[in-house]
């Protein structure tokens, strides 16, 4: 039996140049897994099953490999339109309409969840000028006392945003040359390892030296280029994939998935068990452990993503995974707030919470508001970026078009 790709095309806004953008359903979904992750090792640590002895507090405690899956996802899905048109020989996305559409994306719902932090834990407000700065523009990776500060867990969107300026560059090195389609995909293949082995090699670089403390380092963006890597590979084997097509295409059936899905629950146990990590916040380790930690962190998120881009996985397709997935990101913001109140609510001491009872009660009361914020403040920035950048594509072309040259379609 064969089907199409799974790969949904979702019509451009009025206006916009290029084709329409290509939506994974999966992926979607799997944003949740990586979201409802988090949120999980959170809940172990306040209960504290993430510091007793056993294999399930082991297991909880390595549930922070969601945050290397949501990298691989944006890799993945902010490459592709870049490698689609390095295939296809063609310009890549206009930059400006996609900075600008990235920066809505993430702000808006980012600065609401900071003042709310702010206002409800005196612990987290900036100490002086230079926390003031860096807590709203996403610097606080860079300072040491400002990485403690504000929310917790938003170390990761300083990565992001990091990538998200350093994404365009990488795009223009590797289209930098109009190649054949199968010459571009090999260019592509060997500058993504070549990626790939730098990510790691700075971990373990910056593990052995530790130029800067370990809080902030942590949170610069060249120890993660493997993460985002993988998610660049997958990009490129999924427009290769889809370009040499012919009619329908044989999706991933229930049985790779099932292989690739068991693959990963292999590489999680090996990670939470055989590596030997520390299981509190900040642990230290070994520049060996750590190198294997990202290594399987990388295998993980790519097995687990490989079933949902080449394929329709139904647990991911699920009416209530998807509603989570979009609204992952105000889990993954919220979480720690909605812990840390109530925590404080049931007068309970840290360490001394009944992990299932509490991971319901937060995961409730988090869904909820992510749902809440994801429509109020999330959609209509996402939207208004959408127009927004439309508007300067059109603008661009009308200006090339003045000057004597057509926009080329991106």
């Amino acid at each position: 039996m064969t089907a199409s790709p799974p790969i949904r095309q979702v019509p451009r806004e009025s206006g916009a140049r290029g084709p329409a953008r290509a939506y994974f359903p999966g992926v979607e979904g799997l944003r949740a897994v990586a979201a409802l992750l988090v949120l999980c090792t959170h809940v172990g640590f306040v209960s504290g099953l993430n510091t007793s002895p056993g294999v399930l507090g082991a297991l909880t405690a390595r549930a922070e490999v969601g945050v290397g899956v949501f990298f691989v996802i944006s890799g993945f899905l902010l490459y592709r339109p870049w490698a689609a048109a390095h295939l296809r020989g063609e310009p890549g996305p206009p930059l400006g309409p996609f900075l600008l559409r990235r920066l809505l994306r993430i702000l808006p719902l980012y600065l609401l969840v900071l003042a709310t932090t702010v206002a409800l834990v005196p612990s987290a407000r900036p100490q002086d000028g230079w926390d003031l700065l860096l807590l709203p523009l996403l610097g606080q990776v860079y300072r040491h006392q400002t990485v403690y500060l504000g929310i917790p867990q938003a170390w990761s969107l300083c990565v992001e945003l990091a990538f998200y300026l350093t994404l365009p560059l990488w795009a223009a090195f590797v289209g930098r040359h109009r190649l054949s389609a199968s010459r571009q995909f090999r260019r592509e293949v060997w500058c993504i390892v070549g990626l790939l082995v730098t990510g790691l090699v700075s971990r373990y670089v910056l593990e052995v030296t530790e130029p800067v403390p370990w809080a902030v380092w942590h949170g610069f963006l060249p120890v993660w280029f493997d993460l985002f890597a993988l998610g660049f590979l997958l990009a490129v084997l999924s427009v290769r994939w889809s370009q040499t097509a012919t009619g329908t295409r044989r999706r991933i059936g229930r049985r790779t998935t099932v292989t690739c899905w068991s693959l990963a629950a292999l590489a999680y146990f090996v990670l939470a068990t055989q590596l030997g990590l520390g299981r509190t916040p900040l642990y230290e380790r070994t520049p060996g452990q750590a190198v294997a930690e990202e290594a399987l962190w990388g295998a993980i998120a790519f097995l687990l993503l490989l079933p949902a881009v080449l394929g329709n996985p139904r647990p991911l397709l699920w009416r209530p995974v998807a509603l989570v997935g979009l609204a992952s990101y105000g889990v993954y913001l919220w979480h720690q707030l909605v812990v840390r109140e109530l925590l404080d609510l049931s007068g309970r001491q840290l360490f001394q919470v009944p992990f299932l009872p509490f991971l319901a009660v937060v995961l409730v009361v988090t869904v909820a508001l992510a749902a809440v914020t994801y429509s109020a403040v999330e959609r209509p920035a996402v939207r208004w970026g959408r127009r927004l950048g439309v508007r300067a594509e059109v603008r661009t072309d009308t200006h090339s078009c003045r000057n004597g040259s057509a926009g080329p379609p991106a």
